[in-house]
């Protein structure tokens, strides 16, 4: 009966553990958070991607994650993207990143398997920046960013 009575507590213990992982918000929004609108970026080839404009400075879309994301590489949360189909829907954060401020990371706070997507500042073509070994920069846009 002791036994029962341990492993039925674990169980309970565990799942109050994960419930709290799983609907414990992660990434918070400020009190004044930047609200991005979905906006669409043309390359030079003709090519198109989303684009966010975060306080005045524009973000192209430039990588996945490859990896994992420690809570010791975000900062704070900037704010949410807008969407035109969803528009009372604050889940999708933007959240800067501690190694650069010349990438942020756009996550879906409510969905388990969503994965977050890197945006790169437009105003950093042709310069070296650090980019963290989590993200997966496109390969097929290397040339755009390196400026040639």
């Amino acid at each position: 009966m002791r036994s029962k009575t341990i492993v039925i507590s674990a169980l309970l213990i565990a799942l109050i553990m994960t419930a709290g992982c799983v609907f414990g918000e992660k990434y918070p929004l400020p009190d004044d958070p930047v609200k991005a609108a979905e906006e669409y970026y043309t390359f030079p080839d003709g090519r198109g991607t989303a684009m966010r404009t975060i306080n005045g400075r524009e973000y192209v879309l430039y990588g996945n994650l490859d990896g994992t994301v420690r809570a010791k590489d975000t900062g704070e949360v900037i704010g949410y993207v807008v969407r035109e189909e969803y528009p009372d829907d604050l889940n999708l954060r933007l959240v800067k990143l501690t190694a650069t401020d010349d990438i942020i990371m756009e996550k879906y706070v409510n969905g388990m398997m969503d994965q977050p997507v890197f945006y790169r500042a437009l105003d950093t073509i042709g310069k070296d920046i650090p980019v963290p070994s989590f993200i997966a920069p496109y390969e097929e846009d290397a040339s755009f960013w390196a400026g040639e």
